[in-house]
């Protein structure tokens, strides 16, 4: 990889990471709950929209103990207006 790409590829890398949290501290000032782990190569970015030590809940926890069910996304699923 030339360095102009490898350079272009982590001011790219940087601002999505930048706007994802900034979207994240939005919906925080729309009194949600949010927590967003990013982890790129060996560096992790955390974003929590709580000090508490009980948030964010174990993810085994809010599969059991939520209802409705949560609505959960990964790669290549639609990610829609599901309120």
């Amino acid at each position: 990889m030339s360095a102009k790409r490898a350079r272009r590829l982590r001011e790219q890398s940087r601002n999505r990471r930048k706007t994802i949290f900034r979207k994240a501290d939005e919906l925080r000032k729309c009194n949600a709950r949010v927590y967003l782990l990013v982890e790129m190569g060996k560096r992790c970015y955390i974003y929590n929209s709580e000090r508490q030590s009980r948030w964010p809940p174990p993810h085994e926890s809010i599969l059991e103990e939520r209802y409705p069910l949560p609505i959960e996304y990964g790669p290549g699923s639609s990610v829609g207006d599901d309120s």
